[in-house]
């Protein structure tokens, strides 16, 4: 597709190719690991300061609930995380990483790091910190603004064992 073909389209289009071939290709990366998606959850989980919750979780990465929940009993079968009742309030649940989730952290950052390196190839350091830049504000626009909840979830496609 030429630079030109796509300038009417909407920007979130253009969001959408780049987060599905981005996850794409991060998912290829990390294909050893018993796990297609989800990693900026187990990320931040490793990286936080504080004690993590699903509510902090489902904030800062602008989930739902009811997926929040769903996802977190993936990840808590997979044993990547283990989820507790927090002392003096059973509704809310604290979340942590198991031994088999730190394990992962290594990994998973480096995939990121390379795949970022490698989609940022050729522009300068700079340019990538006002990339960032702009797709913050991009993003803080649009929070303001009043939108319909959708739920983005990329999956790996299953192959297509179909011959006709």
């Amino acid at each position: 597709m030429e630079n030109g073909d796509c300038l009417d389209m909407p920007l979130g289009r253009h969001f959408a190719v780049l987060a599905k071939f981005y996850f794409g290709a991060l998912t290829n990366k990390l294909s050893q690991i018993e796990l297609d998606r989800y990693y900026s959850i187990l990320l931040l989980v490793h990286n936080s300061t504080e004690p993590v919750t699903q509510q902090m979780i489902s904030c800062k990465l602008h989930i739902d609930k009811t997926s929040m929940v769903r996802i977190i009993d993936n990840l808590v079968e997979k044993s990547y995380l283990k989820r507790e009742a927090k002392p003096g309030d059973r509704r809310c649940h604290q979340i942590e990483l198991t031994e088999q989730g730190n394990m992962i952290i290594p990994e998973i950052q480096a995939a990121i790091d390379e795949l970022n390196n490698q989609m940022m190839q050729g522009i300068s350091m700079v340019d990538r910190g006002q990339f960032i830049k702009v797709l913050s504000i991009i993003t803080r626009n649009l929070q303001g603004l009043p939108g319909d909840e959708i739920e983005f979830e990329y999956q790996k496609k299953k192959p297509n064992t179909n011959n006709s």
